[in-house]
C-alpha cells in the first residue's frame, strides 16, 4: 500500500497560505468597523504631513493611498496594511531561503501568518509598515551575505529609513545590525565598504523629513514617545513589566515562534 503523499513545504504552499489569509483579512477588514486608533490615524490621512504627535507618518500615508484607490471606507483604510503583511511574508521567505533553505522559508512564512498576533493583521496600525521595512532591510542584508554584492547595503539603508518613518522603535534595527557586524572578526571587514556607510546616510536622508518636522515643533513627537518609556521606581514594578513583556511574546507569537525568539 502506497504511503500518503508528503506535504511539500515550498514556495507554492507558502504563497497559497499568504493569498488565502490576505483574502480573509480583506473580507473581514472591509466588513468590520474601525478601532479607535484606526479612526485616529484615518483622520491623520486626511491631512498628509511629515509627522504627527504619536507616531511617524507612514501609517497615515498608507491610508491616504488606500483611500484614494479604494474609497473612503474601512476597506480603503485597511487595504495597504494587508498588502504590507503579504510583502512582509515575501521578504521572510526570501531571507530564510538564502540563510537556510526553501523548506524552512515556507515554514517561516506559515508560522508568521498564523501567529496569534497576526490574526488581527487587517487592523491598520504603524506595526504593519514597521514589520514590512524591518523584514525588507534584513532581506537586503541576507542578499549581501549570499552574493557579497555590496550595493545591497544601499537597499538596506533605504528600507531602514522607511522603517523609521513607520515607527521609532525601528531604530533598534540599525543598532542590532551594527552589533551583528562588530561581534565577528569576519564581518568587521564589512565596515570598510563605502556602501555600508552610504546606506546609513541614505537611511538618515529618508528619515530627515520626520526630523525636520519634529525640530520645527519642539521635538513634540519624540518627547511624547519618550515620556512613555519613563516609569516611577524599579523593583516590583520592573519585574511586573518584564513578566508582561515575556507573556506578551508568548501570547502574540505563539509558543513555537516565542521559543525560537528567546532561543535566538
Amino acid at each position: 500500500m502506497n504511503a500518503a503523499p508528503r506535504l511539500r513545504l515550498d514556495l507554492p504552499l507558502a504563497a497559497g497560505v499568504v493569498l488565502a489569509v490576505s483574502v480573509a483579512r480583506l473580507l473581514v477588514g472591509g466588513l468590520s468597523g474601525l478601532s479607535y486608533d484606526e479612526a485616529y490615524y484615518a483622520f491623520w490621512s486626511t491631512h498628509p504631513a511629515a509627522g504627527y504627535l504619536d507616531h511617524p507618518p507612514m501609517v497615515a500615508w498608507m491610508m491616504t493611498i488606500g483611500r484614494a484607490v479604494f474609497g473612503n471606507t474601512e476597506f480603503g483604510v485597511r487595504a495597504m496594511t494587508v498588502l504590507a503583511l503579504a510583502l512582509t511574508s515575501a521578504a521572510i521567505f526570501r531571507t530564510t531561503a538564502i540563510l537556510a533553505d526553501r523548506r524552512a522559508a515556507a515554514l517561516a512564512v506559515i508560522l508568521f501568518n498564523f501567529a496569534p498576533g497576526i490574526a488581527l493583521g487587517f487592523v491598520a496600525t504603524p506595526d504593519a509598515p514597521s514589520m514590512l521595512f524591518w523584514a525588507a532591510a534584513l532581506w537586503a542584508v541576507a542578499e549581501f551575505i549570499g552574493s557579497q554584492g555590496a550595493s545591497w547595503w544601499l537597499a538596506a539603508g533605504l528600507f531602514a529609513g522607511l522603517g523609521l518613518t513607520s515607527k521609532y522603535t525601528d531604530a533598534f534595527l540599525p543598532l542590532g545590525l551594527f552589533l551583528f557586524i562588530i561581534v565577528s572578526r569576519e564581518r568587521r571587514v564589512w565596515l570598510r565598504l563605502w556602501q555600508v556607510w552610504a546606506g546609513v546616510a541614505l537611511a538618515l536622508a529618508v528619515f530627515s523629513p520626520v526630523l525636520v518636522w519634529n525640530a520645527q515643533r519642539q521635538w513634540v513627537s519624540f518627547r511624547f514617545q519618550g515620556s512613555r518609556t519613563i516609569v516611577d521606581g524599579i523593583g516590583s514594578a520592573a519585574a511586573r513589566h518584564i513578566f508582561e513583556l515575556v507573556s506578551g511574546f508568548v501570547v502574540t507569537l505563539g509558543p513555537v515562534l516565542a521559543a525560537a525568539a528567546f532561543a535566538g
